[in-house]
């Protein structure tokens, strides 16, 4: 595609080309994460050593926790059932059903 092709899809208002690309210099995505400061550096530091300095005592309260977990699920705490389902069954997938009636790759022919 020449140049003028180019800046003739930016003056009609669109910003990508006829692949579906944006046009050079046309990207409104921003300009992407912004930097840590200094206080969330050292925020994020101390919740990383107090996650460090717990997870042992987490590791020993668990055998003491699943006897009660499944005591309590045995009597019928639905919370619990699903704790424990969730646990070794792992988290049901949400079926997202979507009928998509048009497709950004309608507006632009792409090349395979």
């Amino acid at each position: 595609m020449n140049e003028s092709q180019e800046l003739e899809k930016v003056e009609n208002g669109e910003k990508r080309d006829n692949k579906g690309r944006f046009v050079k210099g046309e990207y409104e995505g921003g300009p992407g994460r912004p930097k840590l400061t200094e206080e969330q550096k050292l925020m994020k530091k101390a919740v990383k050593e107090y996650i460090k300095e717990h997870i042992e005592n987490l590791a020993e309260a668990l055998p003491a926790i699943s006897p009660v977990l499944i005591d309590q699920a045995t009597q019928g705490n639905i919370l619990a059932i699903k704790e424990i389902h969730d646990r070794v069954m792992g988290k049901p997938i949400t079926p997202i059903m979507a009928q998509i009636e048009h497709s950004v790759y309608d507006k632009y022919q792409i090349e395979e």
